[in-house]
């Protein structure tokens, strides 16, 4: 009977914590996305096992043959931490648009969390592992970005005229188009135009020695 029990293949699974039932101490377990309350082998101290070590279940998943070697399991998504619960439970932030409830692992237990911290969790035992450094300072990246003059950003004269032509041909259209609602057309043109000749002065700061009727090479309709 032993034997069977012992043969392989094992299942690593992730302990939750010791259980003291009627018939003995037990090892809530989780393995997968089911939770299991197994026995352990007398080569396995109970007490060994703390919250968050990898253990190994026998084929029939309802024992604990032995306990991980390499502790802790290494992967798993991250998150940042928003706050600890009094019970000790974590609230992590995840992708920015998700907040779950996760259990901590007992190593975290002495460790000094803040928010903003970034966790290492898995997401079939819902518990969190370990605490990761954050990213190195990036001298090239700008937390506040400066306000920038157009003069000091080549290559921004084509989208500058191209955009004006769009808006020139429009004027256009609704100048020469006849129908039901010409005047009404001419109308939203001309303010859409004016609209794209202020904002292109102060960008430029007419500099472009613009006379009436061209500002920057975009000719105007209507005026010659």
């Amino acid at each position: 009977m032993l034997e069977e029990l012992a043969a392989p293949p094992w299942y690593s699974a992730v302990c939750l914590g010791p259980v003291v039932t009627a018939k003995g101490h037990r090892i809530l377990v989780t393995q997968g996305n089911a939770r299991r309350l197994v026995g352990v082998t007398e080569g396995v101290p109970a007490e060994s096992l703390q919250k968050g070590d990898e253990v190994y279940l026998g084929n029939r998943l309802n024992v604990v043959m032995a306990k991980s070697p390499y502790g802790l399991t290494p992967c798993g998504e991250v998150g940042t931490l928003e706050r600890r619960m009094e019970d000790g439970r974590l609230v992590l932030n995840v992708r920015g648009d998700e907040t779950i409830v996760v259990e901590a692992a007992e190593v975290l237990a002495a460790v000094d969390l803040q928010p903003g911290d970034l966790l290492r969790w898995q997401r079939e035992s819902w518990m969190a592992f370990e605490k990761l450094p954050q990213a190195e300072e990036n001298e090239f990246l700008l937390e506040d970005v400066p306000e920038v003059g157009r003069d000091r950003v080549g290559g921004q004269d084509a989208p500058w005229h191209c955009s004006g032509w769009a808006v020139v041909a429009r004027a256009d259209w609704c100048e020469n188009s006849g129908g039901p609602g010409r005047e009404q057309r001419r109308s939203e043109a001309g303010a859409e135009l004016a609209e794209a000749v202020v904002a292109k002065q102060e960008a430029l700061g007419e500099q472009d020695g613009a006379g009436p009727g061209v500002l920057g090479g975009w000719a105007v309709p209507g005026d010659s």
